[in-house]
This record gives C-alpha cells, sequence and structure tokens, in this order.
C-alpha cells in the first residue's frame, strides 16, 4: 500500500478549465497541477485509466514537460502509478486508504471544530453559512427539479460549499499546519472517491445540507460539545457510505475482470 504525501494545499476551483490563467507569467506546472486536479474530481478519470500527457498538454496549451511534472508529484502522492508499457494510469485505491483518510480526517476536525468555537470572528462565521446557503439553494432545486442525479455543474456547487464550510471552520483556528494537513486529506478522499458524489441523489444533497446546518448552529451558540458530537458522527456517515461504496466498485470491477486488465485508453 504507498504512503500518501503531499506537497500542496490546493486552492484550485472546482470547474472545467477552459481559459488560460490571467497572469503575467503563467504557473505552468501548478496550472498542469489544477487541470489534472479538476479532472480527477470532476470524474474524468477513472479509476484504472490511461493519463495522456499529450492529451493534457494541448487542453491546456502548453508542453509536455509541466504536465509530466504534475503527474510524477501525483505518482508519489499515490493517486497515479506508472506502469512499464501503458506510461501512467490512475491507481486503484483499497478500501482501507479511505478509512485510514477519515480515521485521521476526523480526529483532526473535530480537534479543529472546537479551537475554532475560541476564535471565530464574526466575519468568519458569516461565510460559513453563506456555504450553508449554497447547500440549502442547491437542496431545494433539486427537489424542485426532481433531478434524480447530480449533473456535473450540481456536483461542481456541492463539492465547493462543502470545500467553503468545512475549511471555513478549519481556517478560524489560524492554525496553518491544520489547514493544510485537512485540505491535503480531504482532497486525496475526494479524488480517491470521485466517482461517488456523481450517484447522489436530492436527498443525499437534503441530508448533507442539514447535517452541515446543525454543526453550524451549534457553532454559531459556541457549544463545543455538541459542534463536536455532530461534525464526528456526519464524518462517521460520510466514512461509512464512502467505504461501502468503495468496496462495492471494486467487487464489480473484480467481477467485470478490469482490476488484471490493460487500462483503458480513452483519450485523457
Amino acid at each position: 500500500m504507498p504512503v500518501f504525501q503531499t506537497y500542496f494545499v490546493w486552492q484550485f476551483p472546482y470547474v472545467e478549465y477552459t481559459k488560460k490563467f490571467k497572469m503575467e507569467k503563467r504557473n505552468l506546472k501548478q496550472e498542469a497541477l489544477g487541470h489534472i486536479h479538476n479532472m480527477l474530481l470532476c470524474g474524468q478519470l477513472k479509476w484504472g485509466e490511461r493519463v495522456s500527457e499529450e492529451t493534457i498538454a494541448k487542453r491546456i496549451g502548453i508542453s509536455r514537460t509541466p504536465v509530466r511534472e504534475a503527474l510524477h508529484l501525483y505518482c508519489e502522492m499515490g493517486v497515479f502509478k506508472r506502469l512499464p508499457r501503458f506510461d501512467t494510469v490512475v491507481r486503484v485505491p483499497e478500501a482501507r486508504e479511505i478509512e485510514e483518510l477519515f480515521e485521521i480526517r476526523t480526529a483532526l476536525e473535530v480537534y479543529a471544530v472546537a479551537e475554532a468555537i475560541k476564535y471565530i470572528t464574526s466575519e468568519e462565521l458569516e461565510r460559513i453559512g453563506a456555504a450553508i446557503a449554497r447547500l440549502k439553494a442547491l437542496a431545494e432545486n433539486l427537489r424542485k427539479s426532481r433531478s434524480k442525479h447530480l449533473t456535473q455543474e450540481h456536483t461542481a456547487e456541492l463539492f465547493i460549499a462543502d470545500q467553503d464550510f468545512h475549511m471555513g471552520i478549519i481556517r478560524a483556528t489560524g492554525n496553518r499546519m491544520l489547514i493544510k494537513h485537512i485540505n491535503d486529506n480531504r482532497m486525496l478522499t475526494r479524488i480517491l472517491g470521485n466517482f461517488r458524489t456523481s450517484r447522489f441523489t436530492e436527498g443525499n444533497v437534503a441530508d448533507i445540507y442539514n447535517q452541515h446546518n446543525a454543526i453550524y448552529e451549534a457553532i454559531a451558540k459556541k457549544n463545543v460539545e455538541r459542534a463536536s458530537t455532530l461534525l464526528r458522527e456526519h464524518l462517521r456517515e460520510s466514512k461509512r457510505g464512502t467505504v461501502t461504496d468503495i468496496k462495492k466498485e471494486l467487487d464489480r470491477m473484480q467481477e467485470d475482470n478490469m482490476l488484471n486488465a490493460t487500462p483503458s485508453f480513452r483519450g485523457y
């Protein structure tokens, strides 16, 4: 089992890159990292699929060198792996890895919410509340539209609001190392379980909103015990659902004989 290593705090928006960064001097490696990151989160790169340096470089409009460097970092993180004949492919994770990531995340976030309540400002609380409002709006829009599953746009809205909520709490601690480690952990969990969110329904989003809102209200009332308990329960439920779905997906792949099959060569 590979050991996850992390080198940067992800700050990329959860959208498909369609425009070049508007910078006086483009950071090509960071741009490649962001593009690949979004492809993973949007489910465009699936377990076992080949990752093409050439295709990604053409999409962004850069040379292959920064893309190669970005892929190398993902390999070191344990998200991708290199095969002798098939170049770079998306690694198939083990369910135990997700369990371990959630165990670490739960310990850190439960500690963080207690610390955040000590130091949170009205402006920080307001930003967390704005994330809650976006989750509520998304749940209501899905209910009205009677959508059975989330579109890519819905998934993007859900991810951004969820990220802003959780990281808003973490940032309120003022602990920079805590912010980095939790954010890296969250991104790895998202990337390795990226197929799951697209299967969410309106009911799932409504449940997510209700859980987040209860945590927000406890924070606003500075009720450390209740906020910690609710957050722990929320992460425990997320862990249970994610691990269950990953095990089912691995069983399906085993039945289809995909785990030992030749990597897919879709155009990525």
